[in-house]
C-alpha cells in the first residue's frame, strides 16, 4: 500500500517538474546563485585585506590549496595566486564587488518570486 503510494507521488512529481521546465529553472536558479558568490567572495577578501587579517586567512587556506594542486605546477600557481593577492586594490574591488553583488541579489530574489 505505502509502495504503490510512493510509486505514484514520485510519478506525479516528476512529471510535474517536466512539463513545469523544472531543469530550466534549477539551471537558473544555479547560475544566479553562483554570479552572486563570486562577487560576495571578492568583497570578503577586500574587507579582510583592508582591516588586516588576510594574513591569518591566508596561513589557514593557502596549504589548503597547495595540497589540491599539482606537485610539478604548485609552485608556480601559488605563486600566481599571491601576486594577484598582494596587487588588489581594496576599494575598487570592494566597490565594484558590492555593485555587482547587489545586482546579482536582484536578479536572484526576482528569480525566486516567479
Amino acid at each position: 500500500m505505502k509502495l504503490t503510494r510512493i510509486i505514484m507521488t514520485t510519478n506525479a512529481v516528476w512529471k510535474g517538474f517536466g512539463n513545469g521546465n523544472g531543469f530550466l529553472w534549477t539551471t537558473t536558479l544555479t547560475y544566479t546563485t553562483l554570479f552572486a558568490l563570486v562577487p560576495l567572495f571578492a568583497i570578503a577578501l577586500s574587507l579582510f585585506k583592508f582591516f588586516g587579517g588576510f594574513s591569518i586567512i591566508q596561513q589557514s587556506i593557502f596549504p589548503i590549496i597547495s595540497d589540491f594542486l599539482d606537485p610539478s605546477h604548485k609552485i608556480q600557481v601559488m605563486q600566481y595566486i599571491q601576486s594577484y593577492v598582494d596587487n588588489i586594490k581594496v576599494g575598487t574591488l570592494g566597490t565594484i564587488g558590492m555593485v555587482i553583488f547587489i545586482l546579482a541579489s536582484i536578479v536572484l530574489a526576482s528569480a525566486l518570486s516567479c
